[in-house]
């Protein structure tokens, strides 16, 4: 996977020196070969996609959500385009 990060809102608490980010945004690409084995490779297969990564104040909660869409796929595929999550950033 390779993903750029980049700010978009941060506030400066009080008493605090840094910054917090609240809002961040994401492009990011994956590429991958699946097979059922070590020795057995499949087709590439290729992902692009946007996000944001969201820090609700009052919790310290990080939500990760991103919107992805294939470039590279097979017909046999499972197409899943919208990723919600709960994960540090």
């Amino acid at each position: 996977k390779l993903e750029y990060q980049f700010p978009i809102y941060s506030t400066q608490r009080p008493g605090q020196l840094r910054q917090t980010e609240h809002l961040r945004g994401v492009f990011f690409t994956d590429f991958g070969m699946l097979g059922l084995g070590m020795e057995d490779f499949g087709p590439p297969r290729l992902t692009a996609g946007v996000g944001l990564r969201v820090r609700v104040p009052l919790f310290e909660l990080p939500i990760q959500l991103d919107f992805a869409w294939p470039i590279l796929d097979q017909n046999t595929d499972e197409a899943q385009q919208v990723f919600f999550r709960l994960q540090r950033f």
